[in-house]
């Protein structure tokens, strides 16, 4: 595994977690996301929280805007922009810390956007039931955020697996997946000190 877990709980500032607020309350239209652009208001939080970590840690000129300000290409395609490159990012939920061993989804309909970096994070809080219009979890308030890891988009192509709904992974067999979706191991992240030390999102790699 990378062995790096990294608590990103300290970006969760007052301004950005209105700044997710504002964002989260736009309309959107989003055809290559999970929900189709509905409201999911932890994973804006933590949108907010991962491009202050790459902005702040490795110096890079990050642009997160409001989905209004975004051309339709990048609405669709990714959470954020460092340096030109497109980044998304992936956020899994639970009431406890983030596991070493679990897997990291990408769901189908999502495999279309044309972003060069994803980021994998993780929400803790309480989970307070799924929405019955969209199926989106709702979520009591942060208890910890977490960066996972993150991959190139070739290297997310050539290690992901796909699962159909309801399947089970033989490397992570306990949990079925909800949807058609992308699997990769948090092992086979690569570690956020890559990202942001020499980061080829500042470097132009």
């Amino acid at each position: 595994m990378n062995g790096e877990i990294l608590d990103i709980s300290d970006k969760l500032t007052r301004s950005r977690y209105w700044r997710a607020v504002k964002r989260d309350t736009i309309p959107k239209d989003i055809g290559n996301s999970e929900t189709g652009g509905e409201r999911n208001f932890p994973a804006t939080l933590v949108e907010c929280c991962v491009a202050a970590l790459v902005g702040e840690d490795s110096k890079t000129p990050v642009r997160i805007f409001p989905p209004e300000s975004f051309t339709p290409s990048l609405r669709d395609d990714c959470d954020f922009v460092a340096n030109g490159w497109r980044v998304e990012v992936k956020t899994k939920f639970g009431e406890q810390p983030p596991r070493e061993r679990f897997t990291c989804h990408v769901h189908a309909k999502s495999a279309a956007q044309a972003w060069d970096y994803i980021v994998f994070a993780y929400f803790r809080g309480e989970k307070l039931g799924r929405c019955e219009e969209t199926g989106v979890q709702d979520l009591g308030e942060p208890e910890g955020i977490y960066a996972l890891g993150f991959l190139s988009r070739e290297e997310w192509e050539q290690c992901r697996v796909f699962l159909k709904k309801g399947e089970c992974w033989e490397k992570d067999p306990a949990f079925p997946v909800r949807n058609d979706c992308y699997a990769v191991l948090v092992e086979d992240l690569r570690p956020m000190s890559e990202l942001l030390a020499g980061s080829p999102l500042a470097v132009g790699m």
